[in-house]
């Protein structure tokens, strides 16, 4: 217990030069791509009735979560909810996006897997990259 105690003790220094990396696992950064989902609305409907909820899921991303989790964990329902909503944009993320790049994350999160090789995803990455911006988040 000494040990971890006296780590915990250790100052920490932080310059206020360098910024803070942010990725797509950030609170901020997943309510920026929430915004541009669905201007924060959890019961938000969209292409025709496939995308639903604050993080606009469409049925694929359930069986897809399911598929990454090993097991059925979510139901189509959960696409409603916003804590289940970003446990399954999150365990898509970490699966997908293991690094938590920003970029990456938006364009896989429009795109699929591959989304962030499309030229298509671009712009939705420039949308979610502006929110961040005016909310001064790097």
């Amino acid at each position: 217990m000494r040990i971890i105690i006296s780590f915990l003790l250790l100052p920490l220094t932080v310059h206020a030069s360098e910024p803070v990396k942010r990725t797509i696992f950030d609170k901020e950064v997943i309510e920026a791509v929430i915004q541009a989902e669905s201007s924060y609305q959890s019961g938000a409907v969209g292409d025709d009735g496939r995308a639903v909820g604050c993080l606009q899921i469409w049925k694929i991303m359930v069986r897809e979560a399911n598929r990454i989790s090993g097991y059925r964990r979510f139901t189509y329902n959960d696409r409603k909810s916003k804590r289940k909503s970003i446990e399954m944009f999150l365990l898509y993320q970490k699966h997908h996006n293991p690094t938590g790049d920003i970029e990456k994350g938006c364009r896989i999160w429009v795109g699929g897997p591959d989304g962030w090789k499309q030229d298509g995803t671009k712009e939705y990455y420039k949308k979610v990259a502006k929110i961040l911006a005016d909310n001064k988040i790097n």
